[in-house]
């Protein structure tokens, strides 16, 4: 908890960026803190050394905007602010499915703003060779086009400063995120986003933006908010005044405005004081009809590999099936699948998406007790007859076999960090990370042994082959990779009962009980079945409500969020 550095993310022509780990985030209006930790972009200029800066940051209460650096921080922070909101009503408005602005989370008196930190490769080439063709090729890229004219409408020229200096025909401040892709691309899916948000980089017209927001006000209600619209309304107003902070007489309203957007910013993550992670805001969601034309439930997917055992796939969706039935989102979503091909149960998804939803609920548990505060599960989605799927762990198969065999906490100088205390956990409660975990030869030294089973989130160090930090996710959960002893299982659930009530949402105690029942082949009545398919049900009701909101709050009251049917 706290502000953890990881290293340095890049550097640019006027400014650095550091990766953290941290839930303290300064900013106007006060400090919000988190249970759970982002991984944060943190922007300083290059005059500012990260050591130079106080360490006692965290306790800040409110910006003060004495100086010349925690202005300019501010400044970008309000353009990083008005471009996510556009995002967000050109999301919500269906003019494309994928969020393209990282959140903003923040800035500092010390020079520096926030950002969630976007896993990906920055750049590429907007041209390939077509042999066929003798000639030169555009890249065609999801939503690029639809993203840019709805920006321009609005006065902001999203893809300006994006061409190399060196090569022109390469881009920068583009993150790409689709894992797995060529060198000279034909093809990138909507899976990437903007970065820098800076005034060089990322021009706004406030004119214009004044005016579309004039033009389009009652729309805006409706899928921003008032108090969000009026947000952006206040930060036109700042920047036309010259950007002067002193004897503003709507600062007040300004702060007021900027608090509670960056409470619901960061409020699945659990925000101290105001809202528990296990809390999140519920909205209202849709019965689909019968006369109701459906969405496709997915628009990409890519082999990403296959073994004896499974087929591993990447896949872009918004919708998700499940023995409750199939669940609709608002926005498309990154997502890995796993079918089994080594069976012939017609349950084997069902029963592998249980299996990682009673990891994920103990760790829930773990995170909201505070025994640490990065998850090293991603939430499981759904399920049909042979494959299962869950949120997209971000990051590469590079943790060294060493680095899993220190027999003692990390103490973030060797070893994985983190990776004794969480198997440590688990092998309380009966599950096993460790006895199945499958290697791999290194692909730069074949006397090395990459962990197939763990994705490492963190950018390249040199100290990989010494230490790793927390960005780190353990996937895979069939019986060929993780042990699962049920009948341990089963005493340590219902010997904590109070504890993991205590610390989970309620009703999930319940579904896993049920869940595990359900696994070990125990006879269940009909009433049960039941209870497990609401109890599945409220689950993904509840992760997909956040994962469809991934890149903004959530939605205004009475705003149907999520269909199912």
């Amino acid at each position: 908890m706290g502000i953890e550095t990881i290293c340095e993310g890049g550097i640019g022509g006027s400014a650095k960026v550091y990766i953290q780990l941290r839930n303290n985030f300064p900013g106007l209006g006060g400090m919000v803190s988190t249970e759970q930790d982002f991984v944060v972009a943190y922007r300083v200029p290059l005059s500012i050394k990260l050591e130079d800066i106080p360490k006692v940051e965290y306790i800040i209460k409110d910006l003060k905007l004495k100086t010349t650096e925690s202005k300019r921080a501010f400044e970008v922070y309000l353009r990083h602010v008005i471009a996510k909101k556009l995002d967000d009503y050109f999301f919500r408005k269906g003019y494309y499915k994928f969020a393209h602005i990282p959140r903003p989370l923040g800035s500092t008196d010390f020079g520096g703003y926030m950002y969630e930190w976007v896993h990906g490769n920055e750049g590429f080439y907007t041209e390939y060779y077509d042999d066929e063709l003798n000639m030169y090729v555009p890249v065609e890229v999801d939503e690029w086009n639809t993203v840019s004219r709805h920006f321009y409408n609005a006065g902001v020229s999203i893809f300006h400063d994006i061409s190399d200096t060196v090569d022109g025909r390469y881009t920068k401040n583009i993150i790409v995120q689709e894992p797995c892709l060529e060198n000279y691309p034909r093809h990138i899916t909507k899976l990437w986003k903007r970065i820098d948000f800076g005034p060089e980089s990322f021009p706004i017209d406030f004119n214009q933006l004044l005016t579309f927001i004039s033009k389009n006000l009652d729309d805006m209600n409706v899928y921003l908010k008032p108090e969000r619209v009026r947000m952006l309304q206040l930060i036109i107003e700042f920047f036309k005044r010259g950007r002067k902070i002193e004897n503003w007489s709507r600062l007040k309203e300004l702060k007021k405005l900027i608090l509670s957007f960056r409470i619901a910013t960061a409020e699945h993550m659990g925000v101290q004081g105001i809202s528990s992670m296990r809390e999140l805001r519920k909205c209202r969601v849709k019965k689909i009809e019968k006369k109701d034309k459906l969405p496709p439930e997915k628009s990409f997917s890519k082999l990403i590999s296959k073994s004896s055992n499974s087929i591993f796939e990447l896949e872009v969706r918004s919708g998700f099936r499940g023995i409750d039935g199939i669940i609709y989102t608002l926005q498309e979503i990154p997502v890995g699948k796993v079918t089994p091909i080594d069976t012939d149960d017609n349950n084997i998804g069902f029963k592998l998406f249980l299996r990682h939803f009673i990891a994920k609920k103990l760790e829930n548990a773990y995170i909201s007790e505070g025994r640490y505060s990065y998850a090293h599960i991603s939430r499981p989605l759904g399920s049909d007859v042979k494959s299962y799927y869950y949120d997209w762990a971000w990051g590469d198969k590079r943790c060294l076999k060493k680095l899993l065999e220190l027999n003692r906490p990390s103490n973030k100088q060797d070893g994985l960090d983190q990776w004794y205390e969480f198997v440590h956990y688990f092998n309380e409660a009966g599950i096993d990370f460790v006895s199945r975990l499958t290697f791999i030869p290194s692909p730069y030294n074949p006397k090395d042994q990459y962990a197939k089973n763990i994705i490492v989130r963190q950018p390249y160090s040199e100290r990989e082959n010494v230490y790793i930090s927390r960005l780190w996710k353990r996937v895979s959960f069939s019986e060929n990779s993780t042990v699962f002893n049920y009948e341990k299982l089963d005493e340590y659930l219902k010997s904590n009962k109070r504890y993991l009530k205590k610390y989970l949402t309620k009703g999930r105690y319940e579904t896993m009980i049920l869940a595990l029942k359900y696994l070990k082949g125990d006879r269940m009545t009909r009433k049960e079945m039941q209870n497990l398919k609401d109890g599945v049900h409220a689950y993904r009701i509840s992760a997909l409500r956040h994962l469809n909101h991934y890149g903004f709050g959530p939605p205004p009251e009475g705003f149907v969020d999520i269909r199912w049917g």
